[in-house]
């Protein structure tokens, strides 16, 4: 599959994306919302992986982008976050955008079998 994952830790981003990449799957980075939304309109990516609390736009203002867009309403979307607060933390939960949320130091375990659920209910050979 082709992911994406936005973390605005290179050290975190770069070593996620390296352990999916040896898990077969091609995998494109960015460091911020704004870049990452650049990505998806210009890659075909199948899968978004994002941190929440970044700068600039953050991971719940760039879930919001992507499903005011039609064109990637269905983008399958895991949020990821090593520090949430109540308030933060309400707005994920009951986000019904939110396909899955998961918290940071990540199981690449369960992400793995988050990404093959998603990817077999999609009709995507998941790799």
């Amino acid at each position: 599959m082709n992911l994406l994952v936005v973390d605005d830790d290179q050290n975190y981003r770069d070593l996620l994306g390296e352990a999916l990449r040896l898990q077969g799957h091609v995998v494109y980075t960015a460091a911020d919302g704004e870049e990452a939304y650049h990505i998806v309109e210009t890659r075909d990516i199948q899968f978004v992986i994002s941190d929440i609390r970044m700068p600039g736009v953050n991971g719940l203002e760039l879930l919001r982008s992507l499903r005011l867009d039609t064109r990637f309403r269905d983008l399958p979307f895991v949020s990821i976050s090593g520090y949430i607060d109540n308030r933060l933390g309400s707005k994920v939960i009951k986000n019904p955008n939110v396909d899955f949320y998961l918290s940071k130091p990540l199981s690449l375990q369960l992400l793995l079998e988050v990404i093959r659920e998603k990817a077999m209910g999609l009709g995507v050979q998941p790799a």
